[in-house]
Parts: C-alpha cells; structure tokens; sequence
C-alpha cells in the first residue's frame, strides 16, 4: 500500500512538473509577444529627412501635364521640380496628421493646401494656425474666413515686428499628449513629423518663386519647432473675428 501511495505521489509530481513547466513557456511567450507588441507600437513609423527645391525647372513638365489633361489621364511626372508633385507632398504630410497640426505662416492663400488642412480639420485632426495679422493674406481673406467658420483655430501676430516663420508641426510628442489626455482615447501612434524651409503656402510661392523646403521626422528639429510653436501660441490671445468663433483648444 506505501508503494502504490509513493507511485501515486510520483505521478502526480510528474504531471505538476510538466503543467510547470508548461505554464511558465507559455508565459515567457506571451510575454515576449507583448513585449514585441509595445516595441512596434513605439517605434517610428519612418525615418525621413528630405530637401525640396521650387525653382525656374517646375515648369518644364508643363506640356505633358496638358497632354493628359486633355486626354483626361494621369500623369506619372518624373520632373523632380514640378510644382503638382511638390505641392502634392505638402498635402500627403498632412493627410498622415492623426492627431494635430500646427502651422505657423507668414502668408496663407492656397488653395490645394487650404483644402488639406481643412480635410484634417473634419477627420477630427486639431488644426491651429498661427499668422502675421499684416500680412496681405491675413485681412479675412476668403481662404482664413472659411477655416475659422468651421472651426479651426487661428491666432495673430500684431506687434509692429513681423511674424516671419514658414513651419508646420503635424503630431508634435507635447500636442499629442494634450489631445489624447482631453479626448482621453488614442488614434495609434503618431509619426511627429516639421515641414520648414522658406516657402509661403501661396499660390504664387508655389508657383512663381524660388523658395526651398524641408521635411523631416528628426525628433531634436521637430520638438524645438513644436516647443516654439506652442510658447508663441499661448502667447497670443485667440483673434475675436467679427461672426466667427473660436474655441479654447
């Protein structure tokens, strides 16, 4: 009887030692999946850092775009300078924009990437628009007139010093966390993500001038340009628009 209880005993240690062992396999695996999750998640979605140049050359595809026009076909443009190609990277930039965009602007007035902001804007993305109040833009042109009816958030520079600056900042770290703090839900992760350079988003900048640009995914860059951004923001009082209104955010 002793022996069939101690064979009992080894049976049953057995069977403990290998759901064990089991247990703590699964476990590890698990958690090693979970882990990898949280990496993915946190990882940069891209890296990119790239120059534009607007210059006298974006029109030498101007004919082919015409013959497709007329043919009423798209034109896969190889001229690295076109103007319908480097406007269309702008607007690619901000159709990613999950959570915010923040736009500091001299002059304002293009149509293309009035409506990619304005596009954000109804999917839900925060647009603030900060802008010099002299600027020949500014004035309540149709375009400002437009955005801040329908809710996006513009603030002005008054001071007899001009408001020079040409960036944008789409999901800065700061702004992101703001948002998902007051909203208290998350989009995924963002890609934090600083158009510069010297270009006005203007018809004629596009179209007319040489003007340079840069986009870029570095995190130093965009955090410097995200944190004075908001210091020149909250600086300034929201502008009080005849029949328009503006909210806190």
């Amino acid at each position: 009887m002793v022996l069939q209880f101690m064979n009992r005993i080894s049976t049953v240690h057995h069977w403990a030692t290998i759901g064990i062992g089991f247990g703590l396999g699964f476990g590890t695996v698990t958690l090693w999946h979970l882990g990898k999750l949280i990496r993915d998640q946190l990882k940069p979605q891209r890296e990119l850092h790239e120059v534009f140049m607007f210059n006298e050359l974006r029109y030498q595809c101007l004919q082919e775009h015409r013959k497709h026009n007329q043919a009423g076909t798209k034109c896969v443009c190889t001229n690295e300078y076109c103007v319908d190609r480097l406007v269309d990277q702008i607007v690619q930039e901000l159709g990613r924009a999950k959570y915010s965009i923040d736009l500091a602007m001299f002059t304002l007035n293009s149509v293309s990437l009035e409506r990619a902001l304005l596009a954000a804007h109804r999917r839900g993305v925060i647009v603030r628009i900060i802008l010099n109040k002299y600027s020949s833009s500014y004035d309540l042109s149709a375009a400002i007139s437009r955005m801040i009816t329908l809710g996006v958030l513009v603030r002005t520079v008054t001071s007899r010093y001009i408001m020079h600056h040409k960036f944008c900042v789409i999901d800065g770290c700061v702004r992101v966390e703001q948002i998902c703090q007051r909203r208290r839900r998350s989009f995924g992760p963002p890609q934090p993500t600083l158009i510069n350079g010297s270009l006005n988003w203007t018809d004629s900048g596009c179209t007319s001038n040489w003007e340079s640009m840069v986009i870029s995914t570095q995190p130093q860059l965009v955090s410097t340009f995200e944190a004075e951004f908001n210091r020149l923001w909250n600086s300034l009082e929201a502008k009080k628009l005849p029949k328009l209104v503006q909210t806190s955010l």
